[in-house]
């Protein structure tokens, strides 16, 4: 399992609450023997931060770091994550964490078409957004504030396990 943390620059202020939420996912998951990785969009790009190998624990400084800058390229998420599942024995799934729509519309909608395994998003959206504006760009979509985005990471996690 893949876990996406959107760093762009609309998420200080709550990026805390996101590193945590993700973080503790991520060694939840790791701790009944699901492999992760965790992909971070930061400074208008997607890299990979902590690798299917190695343990959050080890990653801690990557994952917990309050960096936030540039925008959200999703698009490069999605092929980075297709192209790392393809090279291993991992479950395929995509989580994104954000509060963004993607920079490019039709080439994420493009790439997530292309996409063989379910990419979740739970959106970190302000009051007055629609919860459907986000729906066209996950297979499931779950919206959180910055106060509940880990309640809403395991509720979702009962939603697909269950």
């Amino acid at each position: 399992m893949i876990v996406v943390l959107d760093r762009s620059v609309s998420m200080r202020g709550q990026i805390e609450e996101a590193e945590v939420a993700a973080g503790g996912f991520v060694s939840a998951l790791e701790t009944i023997g699901v492999t992760t990785a965790l992909v971070e969009l930061y400074q208008d790009t997607a890299r990979m931060v902590k690798p299917f190998q190695s343990p959050v624990e080890s990653r801690r400084a990557a994952v917990a770091n309050g960096a936030v800058g540039g925008s959200t390229p999703l698009t490069d998420a999605l092929v980075l994550s297709r192209e790392r599942v393809k090279h291993g024995n991992h479950y395929p799934f995509l989580l994104v964490i954000s509060d963004g729509l993607p920079n490019d519309k039709e080439a994420y909608l493009s790439e997530l078409s292309a996409t063989q395994f379910p990419v979740v998003g739970v959106n970190i959206a302000s009051e007055g957004r629609a919860d459907r504006e986000f729906d066209e760009y996950y297979n499931i979509c779950r919206r959180a504030d910055p106060t509940n985005v880990g309640e809403v990471l395991s509720n979702l996690t009962r939603e697909i396990v269950f």
